[in-house]
């Protein structure tokens, strides 16, 4: 069985929350939502650029044109 990397902005998507946040291994905390959770599980190519820097805040725009804006922080340790 091939074994997939799930990732965001190239990160490495560690952990998928039942609430849709995404924790990337470098401790990044995506607040997310359903949409994002399962574009990030396909696959699917998304367009992100990061809107602000200090917590970042990420739109994401999906193929069909739909844009999104996502909260982010980093993670407790």
């Amino acid at each position: 069985m091939e074994h997939q990397t799930l990732s965001f902005m190239g990160r490495p998507v560690t952990g998928i929350a039942p609430d849709n946040t995404l924790e990337t291994q470098d401790g990044l905390v995506v607040v997310g939502d359903a949409r994002l959770v399962e574009a990030v599980r396909s696959g699917h190519p998304l367009t992100v650029r990061t809107l602000e820097r200090f917590p970042p805040v990420f739109v994401v725009t999906y193929p069909d044109g739909t844009e999104m804006r996502y909260q982010s922080r980093r993670a407790k340790p």
